[in-house]
């Protein structure tokens, strides 16, 4: 299984659901669902949409998504910023750590 299968499985497993990709009917959905999380599939969303998808932009065209590289909001977050969100996931009894692929900035 590659890390967005395994990320997708843990986000499903803290939802308390438990589906096992490796069973076929769910293979096929499991499989859709990753495949519409890539960038390009939710940027064509947004196009067929005609906005974006948190509607949250002003500009006509403009995308919510801002790149979808791996590991990129590490570069974009403040040390300021990592602390605040250490912060919240605390509540839930949470790690940033748990959230990261690759190594830290």
């Amino acid at each position: 299984m590659d890390s967005r299968s395994e990320a997708f499985v843990r986000v499903l497993k803290f939802l308390d659901l438990d589906l096992d990709p490796d069973r076929s009917a769910l293979k096929v959905a499991f499989k859709k669902a990753l495949n519409a999380a890539k960038p390009e599939s939710l940027r064509n969303l947004e196009t067929a949409l005609g906005s974006s998808l948190g509607r949250d932009q002003t500009d006509a065209g403009e995308s919510h998504l801002r790149g979808g590289e791996v590991g990129k909001w590490t570069s974009q977050l403040s040390e300021e910023d990592l602390r605040f969100v250490q912060a919240r996931l605390n509540a839930y009894d949470l790690d940033l750590a748990d959230f990261r692929t690759e190594p830290a900035k």
